[in-house]
């Protein structure tokens, strides 16, 4: 159970980063899109 527990943690910290660069990845695809008809 405690190393059950220690894995969650760990997989927290995993997916708080995998989620913080998921949102900045989205912000730069969006931006990106927002700024790509205006260049053309």
């Amino acid at each position: 159970m405690h190393v059950y527990y220690s894995l969650r943690q760990l997989h927290k910290g995993y997916y708080h980063k995998l989620l913080c660069h998921g949102v900045l990845s989205c912000l730069v695809v969006v931006l990106s899109g927002l700024m790509a008809p205006h260049l053309s």
